[in-house]
């Protein structure tokens, strides 16, 4: 006797996980392509003196940097709900989820916007503690099973988030601290991604 409704839940969910792992995936890509091209049509940045936020004002590049944030955020959201189908802890997957919103807020509400600034914090703090939950739960036996690579690069991202702050409090070196933050959660988020699609995940219920 086949259930088809459990069937179809299977199908639904591994279709889902395919997604998800595949925006995933090119988060980093589509990040790293979007900064190039912002970076290079604005020689002036500078990573000590300015924040990222910086390359989506009026007199920059707004279209394309600010437009990046919210399709980051769309890739986000959609990889997010990968996360909380197939983690058993869900605290911190449902972190990065509201994170995913908190990112296209910000494109929505670009420099110099009043909006724009508290967006801004509470997403580079949420999504530090996203990273922190997700990292403290790899370490502490939640999870029956795990592959190592993520697992140790989920403490690299952790480690980053620790130094991002401190060049922030002690050097005010903006954009170096959101990069720190940003960039290693979302190669994270592309090797996990990988996971996802090849279906070894290691976590499920």
């Amino acid at each position: 006797y086949i259930s088809y409704r459990g069937l179809l839940l299977f199908v639904i969910k591994n279709i889902i996980n395919k997604l998800s792992g595949l925006f995933g995936l090119i988060i980093p890509i589509v990040t790293t392509i979007v900064l190039t091209i912002t970076l290079l049509e604005n020689q002036w940045f500078s990573w000590t003196k300015n924040a990222l936020s910086d390359l989506g004002r009026p007199d920059a590049s707004p279209i394309l940097f600010n437009n990046g944030l919210v399709v980051l955020g769309i890739f986000l959201l959609i990889f997010s709900i990968g996360l909380i189908l197939n983690f058993k802890e869900k605290l911190g997957p449902t972190v990065l989820f509201m994170c995913s919103f908190l990112l296209m807020l910000i494109g929505f509400f670009p420099a110099p916007h009043m909006l724009h600034e508290p967006i801004s914090m509470i997403f580079f703090i949420s999504f530090s503690a996203g990273f922190f939950i997700i990292g403290y739960n790899f370490y502490s036996g939640v999870f029956p099973s795990f592959i190592a690579g993520i697992k140790i690069l989920a403490l690299m991202v952790v480690v980053s988030a620790i130094f991002a702050f401190i060049f922030f409090v002690f050097y005010n070196w903006v954009a170096i601290s959101e990069m720190l933050i940003i960039y290693p959660g979302f190669i994270w988020c592309m090797v996990y991604g990988i996971s996802l699609i090849k279906d070894d995940y290691g976590f499920r219920d």
